[in-house]
């Protein structure tokens, strides 16, 4: 059996043209399945750019959040800790503390309360978590050993405030030795259960 007949039998008789346009379909196959993977790039691209706009403006929301806090805060702790025996005469927002020698920023306190004999630091949170606690906790060690002129010879206290918290943090910031402050509507109230006594460093 020949070549030629053995192609006629099978049906398979490819010719130059046949595969030219066998190779045109797939090519054609591959630009659609091309086209498509740039789509979905464009869609996954246009999805990650979306996202980080909102998380830009949930930080934003939560940024404004804090920075509302603390001025209704400042405008009313001085007064709340002197109706407890405590008497500031002076008061700082967003405190920057910083090396000595280089200038660096160790650390900020978001409202810092000072007078003769005594220096508050206060954390303020729109929600008070346990970390939050620790991480006062820190910057209080740092503000203890650094030779700034509002600390030394100068009692420090902690303070942690927050528009909501839970129990367990409420209880976990006052077990740490800090007054924990509530800001809740247009009152501020400072916890002093009986027997707790406040930390100094």
């Amino acid at each position: 059996m020949t070549l030629e007949t053995r192609s006629r039998q099978t049906g398979t008789d490819l010719t130059f043209e046949k595969v030219w346009m066998m190779f045109q379909e797939t090519d054609k196959k591959f630009q659609e399945t091309d086209k498509k993977f740039q789509e979905t790039d464009k869609k996954i691209a246009e999805t990650s750019r979306l996202v980080k706009e909102l998380s830009a403006n949930v930080g934003g929301v939560n940024n404004s959040l804090g920075d509302m806090a603390e001025g209704l805060m400042a405008s009313d702790l001085v007064e709340t800790f002197e109706a407890i025996g405590l008497e500031f005469d002076r008061s700082f927002q967003n405190y920057k503390v910083k090396e000595k020698k280089t200038k660096r920023k160790l650390t900020e306190v978001d409202m810092l309360l000072v007078n003769g004999t005594i220096a508050m630091a206060v954390e303020v949170k729109t929600t008070m978590t346990q970390g939050d606690v620790d991480k006062h906790e820190t910057r209080m060690d740092v503000l203890r050993h650094e030779p700034n002129s509002l600390f030394v010879n100068r009692t420090l206290y902690g303070a942690m405030a927050g528009v909501t918290m839970s129990k367990i943090a409420r209880e976990y910031a006052m077990d740490k030795g800090f007054f924990v402050i509530e800001l809740t509507g247009d009152t501020i109230k400072v916890d002093m259960p009986e027997g707790w006594t406040p930390r100094t460093w």
